[in-house]
């Protein structure tokens, strides 16, 4: 009898723990989805308020939510880590560290680390509370991924009808944001409901891979292939258009892959045998000029002049980076010799360096922390490469060569939206594995 007693109560405490352990999937996995929707449509929702600094503190409110739900899980619970993931949190750790050494160093505060932590230490927390998800999330998540494409492309057609109106009915007044207007404003680009064209077409493309790398339906791919190619050619943004073609060589079958890339080969050799020619034509005038301009009024500067200045300069810097601050940067930058026309006199530097990522990197944090920065993606990849079976092998890899390729040229991880689903994705690689995906 006494047996049986024990028995019952072990089986009932089993139970409670069962159902307890159901109920937190439950609104992990609703958590998730819902914040999916809101880095989606939130400036569809914001849209309805006046007041900039409203919206920003809805934004910073909403954002820290997955940081806060996933420390009190954890102090909660007995959830124990992967080793990746612990050199991932450790990685993190020494950039946080390092970048605390170099502005207490030049600023004696190290205040400006909160804005980088809001911005690329947001997502981290996702490899945490995966966790408690249940099997049937990853189906779920994909599910409404393919939602919010399609609503996505719906919406951005009705911005190309008429993008005026299309303002006005779907997005916040421009005064609302006062002098600095998002792009939306100013550039021809489509943006659905986004404010700027790169947060827009980069989403598209983050959608567009996890729709490659799990759907089974051809002319559902078709479809796909084609609006994708749409709005972002629209979006005119020629990172995402340069990375669209990257994604889709990554998936085409292996035999068209050498045609492309004998394709590609011979379109390089025609170039330079007749003498840049036809690129001379395209840009309107011969490339040193383009060159000249370019290296005094956008990107290109940061690599003819910035970098090789900052290479032979004072060797802290080199290591640690000037400091995580813009106004600090502006300082640096103040008594370089080749700085370019556009980042002479200032109010943020930081912003423009970060048009290149892996360059503002370089000078903000230092070369330690960009390596490591490249130590995360790589280890991350080798996982990855580990079972090119898995649900999510192509979504991984085509995410990892494309925030390395696009971080040459653009600020690839400060964009919510993309690195939202990039994280999400690299958390389900390392930690679900026993599920089937239906699509």
């Amino acid at each position: 009898m006494l047996l049986e007693n024990i028995e019952l109560s072990a089986l009932f405490i089993i139970n409670e723990f069962i159902i307890k352990v159901n109920q937190l999937s439950k609104i992990v996995n609703k958590f998730l989805v819902y914040y999916f929707y809101w880095i989606s449509f939130e400036w569809l929702f914001l849209s309805r308020f006046n007041s900039y600094l409203i919206i920003q503190l809805i934004r910073n409110f909403i954002d820290i939510i997955p940081l806060v739900f996933a420390i009190v899980l954890f102090l909660l619970s007995s959830k124990m880590f992967k080793f990746i993931e612990l050199k991932i949190f450790t990685s993190f750790f020494f950039i946080l560290l390092l970048t605390c050494f170099s502005l207490y160093y030049e600023i004696h505060t190290i205040l400006p680390i909160i804005s980088y932590i809001g911005v690329s230490l947001r997502f981290l927390p996702l490899l945490f509370l995966i966790k408690y998800t249940s099997v049937d999330f990853p189906n779920t998540f994909i599910n409404n991924a393919k939602i919010i494409y399609w609503i996505h492309i719906v919406l951005s057609l009705f911005c190309l009808i008429n993008k005026e109106i299309y303002i006005q009915i779907f997005l916040p007044a421009a005064d609302v944001f006062g002098s600095e207007k998002p792009t939306i404003f100013d550039d021809a680009g489509i943006t659905s409901v986004f404010i700027n064209t790169i947060e827009f077409s980069f989403f598209i493309l983050a959608l567009t891979i996890i729709y490659l790398g799990t759907c089974k339906r051809n002319f559902e791919l078709f479809y796909v292939i084609i609006f994708s190619s749409f709005v972002i050619i629209f979006s005119y943004s020629i990172a995402s258009i340069i990375c669209l073609i990257l994604v889709l060589f990554f998936y085409i079958n292996k035999r068209y892959r050498l045609l492309f890339s004998a394709f590609f080969i011979i379109i390089v050799s025609f170039i330079i045998l007749f003498n840049f020619e036809i690129i001379q034509i395209l840009l309107g005038m011969d490339i040193q000029t383009w060159i000249d301009i370019s290296s005094e009024y956008n990107r290109v500067g940061y690599f003819t002049k910035l970098l090789p200045e900052f290479l032979s300069g004072n060797l802290k810097d080199l290591i640690f980076g000037f400091g995580y601050d813009g106004q600090l940067i502006g300082q640096k930058l103040y008594n370089y010799v080749n700085a370019p026309f556009t980042m002479i006199n200032n109010e943020n530097n930081l912003k423009y360096l970060k048009d290149v990522y892996w360059i503002s990197i370089l000078f903000a944090q230092g070369i330690l922390v960009l390596l490591i920065n490249f130590y995360i993606l790589i280890i991350i990849f080798i996982r990855n490469n580990r079972n090119k079976l898995a649900p999510f092998y192509f979504i991984i890899k085509t995410f990892i060569f494309i925030i390395f390729f696009v971080g040459f040229f653009n600020q690839i991880l400060d964009i919510k939206a993309f690195t939202f689903c990039f994280w999400l994705f690299v958390a389900l690689q390392i930690n679900q594995y026993k599920f089937t995906l239906v699509h």
